[in-house]
């Protein structure tokens, strides 16, 4: 049998293990509360605006020209990346290759689209683009100085749609050679 005192202790020692409990839980809650109120990169990644498919205009041997469209306003950073469509039988059997970057800038905040050149592409050959805005964690407030920005200093948003060249290429093509040819067979002089 135990003794009134006994109990007492017993009593005891659980409350102080019950508050020693609570304490901890406390501080577990206060933690969460503190990590949730650090920013969150895929948040702002969300929350960032796509911008419209890069638009292109014409090509030079190995580099085609498109217009790069940001977002005025929200996203200072534009990052464009291409694809080739490789054909197996014909073009309509054309699969696409693997995506790689071939552009990345800031715009000024005036701009909202610009004139780009991407460069080293393969001759003879379709491609895919598509582009994505970001923002550099400088320029999102005081809650990114520190470890925050320095453990990421840009964010992006998602990618457009996708944009199809219909731009098939060769730096050899000489102007009006595909006519001229089509002329002498046809009648022309």
């Amino acid at each position: 049998m135990h003794d009134r005192e006994s109990w007492n202790d017993v009593i005891a020692r659980l409350e102080k293990a019950a508050k020693k409990h609570r304490k901890a839980r406390a501080r577990a809650r206060a933690n969460d509360a503190r990590a949730n109120d650090a920013p969150n990169p895929a948040e702002v990644g969300e929350s960032l605006p796509f911008p419209m498919p890069p638009r292109p205009l014409g090509c030079l041997p190995q580099e085609i020209v498109l217009e790069v469209f940001g977002c005025a306003g929200v996203s200072r950073l534009v990052e464009v990346e291409a694809r080739p469509r490789v054909g197996a039988v014909g073009a309509a059997f054309a699969r696409p290759g693997r995506w790689s970057r071939v552009l990345k800038f800031a715009m000024k905040d005036a701009e909202i689209s610009r004139l780009a050149v991407a460069k080293n592409l393969t001759p003879m050959t379709s491609y895919t683009f598509r582009c994505r805005a970001g923002v550099t964690t400088a320029d999102l407030g005081p809650e990114w100085s520190g470890e925050a920005g320095r453990l990421v200093p840009e964010i992006y948003g998602p990618w457009s749609d996708e944009v199809r060249s219909s731009i098939h290429w060769s730096p050899y093509d000489r102007v009006g050679v595909v006519n001229a040819d089509f002329l002498r067979t046809f009648g022309g002089d």
